[in-house]
């Protein structure tokens, strides 16, 4: 995981979930404006599920210490 040896876990977990409720954010507002999805929200979407899977991570390695 990029940053496993600067970053203190506590910033690594506030920094995604950050990004995660941001992307969440923009992904919901694609999502419930009724439209189809187009390659901006496929791509939204790709990058939430990187932080979701960063923040289990991350939440993980904080459980574990």
């Amino acid at each position: 995981m990029p940053g496993n040896k600067f970053l203190n876990p506590l910033i690594k977990l506030a920094l995604c979930i950050f990004g995660t409720s941001l992307l969440g954010y923009y992904v919901y507002e694609s999502l419930s404006s009724g439209r189809s999805i187009d390659s901006i929200a496929a791509v939204r979407i790709l990058v939430l599920i990187g932080f979701v899977y960063l923040l289990i991570q991350s939440a993980r390695e904080l459980t574990s210490k």
